[in-house]
């Protein structure tokens, strides 16, 4: 079937690169390449390590890759990177990071903050400088009860976990912050910071859930969401307004105030959205799931997919 993409960085060079289950993919935006793997080639884009002015990406070995102008370089090789080759061939990307599986069906989480790439395998949690690729550290953490490849990590470094059970905090041990109810309701998706003490959750059914400064605020279907769909893509723009991904009911744009509901009936080439993505430009792109991408470009809708050199 179509590829699933889950990430998305304008360079640059104002070339538009895609990360996704089989790989890299670059536009102009037109017309779309894929990257052929092997070798000494990037598999999967760093999401949010990625900016316009550094496109980072992750090869073989803990190889790790800036894109420039005149292609994909090879920077440094990660030292005391776990011996398994990862691949991001049947990973669940979210927003707040991205899984990759090893050879044997263990997982590993990798986010990228503050110029530092976070990795979580096998209950051990590596901290690497991005600068000179030097691990800076590597801690045992305990086991999430289910257990669970998905995390956030919050602005100022504190690591959450997701699974089934909901929410939680590492602090020595796992501490609830969103328990799911009886019906499953709070089965947590995508965490998105947006202030100090301030955070969205999407959750799996329920709609969002808005915590801030410890009071916390359901948006359901008074509110214009179909909480039967999952949300799990967030992305807030420059100009404040936070725009959600839903698994079913297309885009949510929230200004503040309220929201307004995109689907295929109002332009959106599919209803079942993975990444949001605005460009330095203002443009907002969406990835779907094995659909192309969408660009809103003057409140219009634009699709790329087969036709445009997408797999």
């Amino acid at each position: 079937g179509s590829p699933t993409l889950r990430s998305m960085v304008m360079a640059a060079d104002g070339s538009v690169w895609l990360g996704g289950n089989e790989g890299l993919i670059r536009g102009v935006p037109l017309p779309w390449v894929p990257l052929q793997q092997g070798g000494q080639t990037p598999l999967g884009l760093l999401a949010r390590a990625s900016t316009e002015e550094k496109v980072y990406a992750l090869g073989e070995g803990g190889a790790l890759f800036q894109y420039q102008s005149d292609g994909w370089m090879l920077q440094r090789i990660l030292t005391d990177w776990p011996a398994v080759d990862f691949s991001p061939s049947n990973a669940i990307w979210l927003s707040e990071g991205q899984t990759w599986e090893d050879g044997r069906g263990d997982k590993a989480w990798l986010m990228v903050q503050h110029d530092r790439l976070h990795c979580v395998y096998k209950q051990q949690h590596r901290r690497y400088d991005l600068a000179d690729g030097t691990l800076l550290s590597q801690v045992t953490i305990p086991a999430l009860e289910p257990p669970s490849d998905r995390f956030v990590l919050t602005e100022d470094e504190e690591l959450w976990g997701l699974c089934e059970s909901g929410l939680y905090r590492l602090n020595e041990t796992w501490e609830p912050i969103v328990p799911v109810g009886e019906s499953g309701r709070d089965w947590v998706n995508v965490v998105l910071q947006t202030g100090p003490e301030e955070f969205w959750i999407g959750r799996e059914t329920g709609g969002l859930l808005h915590m801030r400064s410890g009071e916390r605020k359901e948006f359901g279907e008074a509110d214009g969401i179909e909480t039967a769909n999952s949300i799990n893509a967030a992305c807030v723009m420059r100009n404040g307004d936070i725009w959600f991904g839903s698994n079913g009911s297309g885009l949510y744009r929230y200004d503040g105030e309220s929201f307004t509901h995109f689907n295929k009936a109002t332009g959106l080439q599919s209803n079942n959205v993975r990444s949001i993505y605005e460009a330095r430009d203002g443009v907002i792109w969406v990835a779907y799931r094995g659909s192309g991408v969408s660009v809103n470009r003057f409140g219009r809708w634009l699709h790329y997919g087969t036709r445009h050199g997408l797999p």
